[in-house]
């Protein structure tokens, strides 16, 4: 299955936390997610720890275990976020054998964007609120041909500030590619 930027941009997803909803045969945890992740703890307690401290990671496709995560096909532990990325494949069933690193579940490749033979530039803002407090997110995307058809080069930016409802939790991200 292939996701590409234009269909994230439709829907606002920003990382696979939030990708994953949308898309077949995969489910995410943590607070967007549509499964639990959960681990049983010490007395039979049960522990979503993990889902909340690393929400990128705690994702299963088929219902069957996590897929493995790369970049261009390298396998990272860097979480995806749609600034810097033109499109996500997600390889599952037979498929995934051949391109998967292992897992039963498959692969989820982030291929990230790449500089183009042409000049253009993006800049994007969204506000919105977690409670009473704003949340906001700035990005951009700038290429530029430094020699015509040999020599380009493409820089991305992010800005993030996401605030919850419950006090003091937020996430800050700041991200350069």
């Amino acid at each position: 299955q292939v996701v590409t930027q234009e269909f994230m941009e439709d829907l606002g997803v920003t990382g696979v936390d939030e990708l994953l909803r949308y898309t077949t045969s995969t489910e995410t945890a943590g607070i967007l997610g549509n499964f639990t992740d959960s681990n049983d703890g010490p007395e039979g307690e049960v522990s979503t720890g993990g889902a909340r401290r690393n929400p990128d990671a705690a994702n299963r496709v088929r219902g069957l275990a996590r897929p493995d995560r790369t970049r261009n096909y390298f396998k990272t532990n860097i979480p995806f976020d749609s600034y810097n990325t033109e499109r996500i494949e997600i390889n599952r069933g037979a498929n995934s054998f051949l391109f998967g690193l292992g897992s039963p579940a498959g692969l989820i490749n982030n291929q990230m964007s790449q500089a183009r033979f042409d000049d253009f530039g993006e800049f994007s803002f969204r506000i919105g609120s977690g409670g009473d407090r704003p949340t906001y997110r700035a990005n951009f995307n700038v290429n530029k041909e430094i020699v015509e058809d040999r020599v380009a080069l493409r820089v991305a930016g992010l800005h993030d500030r996401t605030q919850y409802r419950q006090e003091p939790t937020y996430k800050n991200d700041d991200r350069i590619y």
